[in-house]
């Protein structure tokens, strides 16, 4: 099997676009960041996901009869929950350099979508729908793969028009996050 050393991953951080990311994280493998332990969606991100899906499907068929369906794409979402962990340790509302389409947000108040990930979603999907900028990524029907990740103060929803590739970083900081939630509860 082979085994990269740590000098030589972390190389893959000073590429082009390592120098122009200010947030670019690596940490050994059972090293997980303080933000990262403390993190905590909002609801289930599994049913938020299928349920923004679902939601976004729904309007644009209204809008366009003949617009395809959207999906929950799994790998999108690794990076979508680490920016919004990140969000949360910085306590700032930005975009992080993608090249996905990215919408963000805050959350005002929280209590009434805890553990309801449908009325979360449509929250969500009317924030972003009552700014024209957010509304056009809604409606664009070129979009079909989407992740959502939202916490006690932020939200982000990240769409594609292609299915993502896995990156191992962002799935390793993930899955270490899940087995460290998991153990925690």
């Amino acid at each position: 099997m082979l085994s990269w050393s740590p000098l030589v991953r972390s190389l893959a951080y000073f590429t082009p676009l390592g120098l122009l990311n200010p947030f670019a994280v690596h940490c050994p493998p059972a090293v997980l960041p303080p933000h990262y332990r403390s993190f905590k969606p909002l609801c289930d991100l599994e049913a938020l996901n299928a349920e923004y899906a679902a939601a976004l499907s729904y309007k644009r068929r209204l809008a366009c009869p003949k617009a395809r369906p959207v999906y929950f794409d799994r790998n999108l979402l690794f990076g979508t929950v680490l920016h919004n962990q990140r969000m949360a340790q910085y306590d700032s509302l930005y975009h992080y350099l993608t090249f996905h389409a990215e919408l963000a947000g805050s959350m005002p108040y929280t209590d009434e979508y805890k553990d309801n990930p449908r009325k979360l979603a449509r929250y969500i999907w009317t924030r972003f729908n009552d700014s024209p900028g957010h509304a056009a990524i809604q409606r664009d029907t070129s979009l079909r793969f989407v992740s959502i990740s939202c916490s006690e103060k932020y939200f982000i929803v990240r769409l594609d028009d292609h299915p993502s590739l896995r990156h191992p970083d962002e799935v390793k900081l993930f899955h270490q996050w899940q087995l460290q939630k998991s153990t925690v509860q």
